[in-house]
C-alpha cells in the first residue's frame, strides 16, 4: 500500500513538472519599465510574470486593466492580465515602508511554440513595454551570476592545494556549458572611448551596452573568431575586432576602421553645478556622480537621481556625453556647446533642454 502510494505521488510530482516551465532572469531586446522581469512561470493554464522593482520610498506603482503579453514573432494574439498579486490590477500601490517589491502578474498560457514575447502597459505618461522577452531559455543575467557566484567561491579558496585548484578550475567551466561569452569576458582593453584619426568619438564600449551613432546598443550575441578577435552584435549592428590592444582597436563593418582608446574621464568641473530648463520650469543639478533633477511644480512627484555611468568628452571639449543610469535603464545626455555656451539636454529631446545658472 505504501509503495503504492509513493508511485502515485511521484506521477504527480512527474506530471506537474512536465506541464511547467520556469525561465530565470529571462533576456530581452530593449524595455522601458521600471524593474525587472526576474523569472516568468509557464502552464499549462497560465503565465506568470515575476517583477522586482525598486523606486524611492513613496513612490507608487500601477498596473493598468489593458496590460498584456504577445507574441512577439508575430505581434498579434494579445492576452491580458488576469490578476496581480502584492500589487493590484488597476490600483496604485505605494511604497510607504520600502524602496523595493516584488510582485506577481498572471496572463493566460501561451502557445507552445511561442519563444519571445512582447510585454507592454499604457500609463498617463505615456506607454511602457519590454520588446522580445525571451521565454524559451534562462537569460544572461541569471548565467552571469551563476558565473559570478562560482568565481566568488573560487577566489575564497585560494589557499588550497594545487590539486584542489585544478579541481576547482575545471568545476568553474563547467559553468558556461553553452560556449557562452559574456560581455565582461571580454578583454578589459575592449572598454573605454574610442575615437578615429579625426579625434571623433566613434565608439564607446562598456561591460552593460556599447554606445554607436551616438545612441545606447545592447548585447544580443559574441563570438570568438580568433586570438583576441571577435563578432559582437548588438541590438542595432554586428562589428568584428580584428585587432585589439590597450591603445589601438581594428573593428569592421561595412569598412575597416582604426580607432584610438582614450583614458576615461570624468565630469568637467565647468559642467558641475546648476541648471535650468530653457522653459524655466525644471531645476537640474549636475555634480560628479550623479544629475540630479529638483521637484518643481511642474513635477510634483519627487526629486529624481540618475547616477553618471559614464562621461566622454569630444577633442575639441565642444561635445560631452553622459550615460545615466536609473533603475536597471540607461540613457543618455549631451551637453553641445553653442556660441560658446553649453546646452545640456537628453538626446533627441530639444523642448527639455537646460542651461547653466551663472
Amino acid at each position: 500500500m505504501k509503495r503504492s502510494l509513493l508511485i502515485l505521488f511521484i506521477i504527480i510530482l512527474s506530471i506537474n513538472a512536465y506541464g511547467q516551465k520556469i525561465i530565470h532572469k529571462p533576456d530581452y531586446i530593449y524595455g522601458n519599465v521600471s524593474g525587472k522581469v526576474e523569472k516568468v512561470e509557464l502552464t499549462e493554464k497560465e503565465t506568470i510574470l515575476h517583477f522586482h522593482l525598486k523606486k524611492p520610498r513613496g513612490g507608487w506603482v500601477y498596473i493598468p486593466s489593458e496590460t498584456y503579453i504577445e507574441n512577439s514573432l508575430t505581434n498579434e494574439g494579445r492576452l491580458y492580465v488576469i490578476k496581480g498579486e502584492e500589487v493590484g490590477v488597476g490600483e496604485k500601490y505605494y511604497l510607504s515602508r520600502t524602496n523595493e517589491i516584488i510582485y506577481k502578474l498572471y496572463f493566460p498560457a501561451l502557445g507552445k511554440d511561442v519563444k519571445k514575447i512582447n510585454y507592454g502597459e499604457s500609463n498617463l505618461k505615456g506607454n511602457r513595454f519590454i520588446y522580445k522577452l525571451d521565454v524559451s531559455k534562462n537569460g544572461y543575467r541569471f548565467k552571469s551570476d551563476r558565473w559570478h557566484n562560482t568565481r566568488e567561491y573560487i577566489s575564497s579558496k585560494k589557499k588550497s592545494s594545487i590539486n584542489n585548484k585544478d579541481k576547482q578550475l575545471r568545476e568553474v567551466k563547467t559553468v558556461k556549458t553553452d560556449g557562452d561569452i559574456f560581455p565582461k569576458d571580454l578583454p578589459k582593453d575592449f572598454f573605454g572611448n574610442w575615437y578615429d584619426k579625426y579625434g571623433t568619438l566613434i565608439l564607446i564600449t562598456t561591460p552593460d551596452y556599447v554606445v554607436s551613432d551616438f545612441r545606447i546598443r545592447y548585447y544580443v550575441d559574441i563570438q570568438k573568431i580568433g586570438n583576441n578577435k571577435f563578432k559582437i552584435e548588438t541590438t542595432a549592428n554586428t562589428f568584428e575586432i580584428l585587432s585589439l590592444d590597450n591603445e589601438n582597436m581594428i573593428i569592421r563593418t561595412d569598412k575597416l576602421t582604426n580607432l584610438k582608446r582614450k583614458p576615461d574621464t570624468n565630469v568637467p568641473e565647468f559642467i558641475k553645478g546648476h541648471w535650468i530648463n530653457k522653459n524655466g520650469k525644471g531645476k537640474l543639478t549636475v555634480s560628479e556622480n550623479l544629475f540630479f533633477f529638483h521637484k518643481t511644480p511642474e513635477n510634483i512627484l519627487s526629486n529624481e537621481k540618475k547616477y553618471i555611468d559614464h562621461v566622454a568628452v569630444s577633442k575639441s571639449d565642444d561635445a560631452i556625453w553622459f550615460i545615466l543610469y536609473d533603475q536597471g535603464k540607461f540613457n543618455m545626455y549631451i551637453a553641445n556647446k553653442i556660441n560658446g555656451n553649453y546646452v545640456l539636454g537628453p538626446r533627441g529631446h530639444m523642448e527639455t533642454q537646460y542651461k547653466k545658472i551663472k
